[in-house]
């Protein structure tokens, strides 16, 4: 299990996810997001970039401040002036712990929020990807079923290798939805390219069963 690939890879994941929340400041984080947006529109226009916004603004109000989480991870890291007012003598006593704490939540808040404009993004490139991964599917079964009526080999090497590699590009789209620097936008369409061909290739040399 601990030399699983996608052990390796979760843990990679969740020290990325540390380190954002840990390191990266909030200030750097917002300007990575506000080019994302100019990336996003210089390469499929404004509308295409006002939909990716809607969706990302919405899911955001949605889980992080109507569902009152936001408001939560402050009321118990940071306490507020009525609560500090209570603390004779100690009202300033560790303040500089509550502004590193809340610039690490907005810091926090920006990873979220720019991690729901990628997964938008990825939404709005779904239809088009299905218009590949349909025929490749299809594709890798006819192969398959034909190398059920003749002497063609199932390759095992490219099979495993399809697979890893199909895995590879799962665990780095996931790793890219969080990494906290400016994404083209064409990385998304180009890595969900590589994994429907996989897909075919995995499909079309799956082991014959007698």
């Amino acid at each position: 299990m601990k030399n699983s690939p996608w052990f390796i890879a979760a843990i990679v994941l969740v020290l990325e996810i540390i380190l954002i929340a840990v390191i990266v400041p909030g200030d750097y984080t917002g300007r990575t997001i506000v080019r994302e947006q100019e990336l996003i529109e210089n390469s499929l226009g404004k509308t295409s970039l006002e939909w990716v916004q809607e969706k990302a603004d919405a899911w955001y109000q949605t889980t992080m401040i109507d569902s009152g989480v936001k408001s939560a991870i402050y009321n118990h890291l940071i306490p507020t002036e009525e609560q500090k007012a209570k603390s004779v003598g100690l009202e300033t006593f560790g303040d500089w712990w509550f502004d590193l704490a809340a610039d690490r939540i907005e810091s926090v808040m920006l990873v979220i929020q720019q991690t729901y404009l990628r997964f938008a993004l990825l939404l709005l490139w779904a239809p088009y990807i299905l218009l590949l991964l349909i025929p490749a599917v299809y594709d890798g079964i006819q192969t398959w079923r034909i190398k059920f009526t003749n002497f063609d080999y199932a390759s095992p090497v490219v099979h495993r290798y399809s697979a890893r590699l199909m895995g590879i590009c799962v665990v780095g789209m996931m790793m890219l939805l969080i990494a906290p620097v400016a994404i083209p936008p064409v990385t998304t369409p180009v890595i969900l390219m590589i994994i429907c061909v996989a897909t075919g290739l995995v499909i079309g040399n799956y082991q014959k069963r007698i």
